[in-house]
């Protein structure tokens, strides 16, 4: 007999296991009670499946990071901006000049410049992050996790918004697995 850790990834979408004398499938799964007793006997034990979850958290928590640093980057930029104009202001008022109309319609400028650049780069890491999710599920779903493997079979079996809370419980308990690990 083949153990746990043998079985390739792909191959833990088409296992199933025991519960009380019955086979728990994967693709019926609809609590997180049985999502937890599969993921406990089925997925925690097959090394490469949890590799590859794992590297899919690494590269979430990558891409939430180069997001934010890109963000921060974008505000800093405006906030030296506004710097340098303070001092040009400064500079200017002590030789006398009296200038203010041209620095506050520069600076109203820098200001929808700023709000434009930020919104235009959310929209850019919202469509990113929409992306990476829709990549995220698919691979889920190819290492068998329920919930995610035969989604749409799960969101006829289950009413209202409850398939998605139950993709959202079971990320959550494989982030607290792949965290003890």
């Amino acid at each position: 007999m083949e153990s746990a850790q043998s079985i390739k990834a792909t191959d833990v979408a088409s296992s199933t296991i025991l519960r009380r004398g019955r086979k728990l499938d994967p693709m019926r799964i609809t609590t997180l009670e049985q999502a937890a007793e599969y993921i406990n006997n089925a997925v925690i034990n097959n090394t490469a499946t949890m590799d590859r979850i794992r590297a899919m958290s690494k590269h979430q928590d990558n891409h939430e990071r180069q997001w934010y640093r890109c963000r921060e980057a974008i505000v800093e930029k405006y906030r030296k901006r506004r710097q340098v104009g303070n001092a040009l202001q400064n500079v200017l008022s002590t030789l006398g000049s009296n200038n203010s109309t041209a620095v506050e319609t520069s600076e109203s400028k820098m200001q929808n410049d700023e709000v434009a650049e930020l919104q235009a780069y959310d929209l850019k890491v919202y469509r990113a992050s929409v992306a990476l999710v829709a990549s995220m599920s698919s691979e889920l779903s190819e290492l068998g996790i329920p919930g995610f493997v035969n989604a749409v079979m799960c969101d006829k079996l289950l009413p209202g918004d409850e398939a998605l809370q139950l993709r959202h419980s079971v990320v959550d308990l494989l982030s607290s697995l792949i965290a003890e690990t």
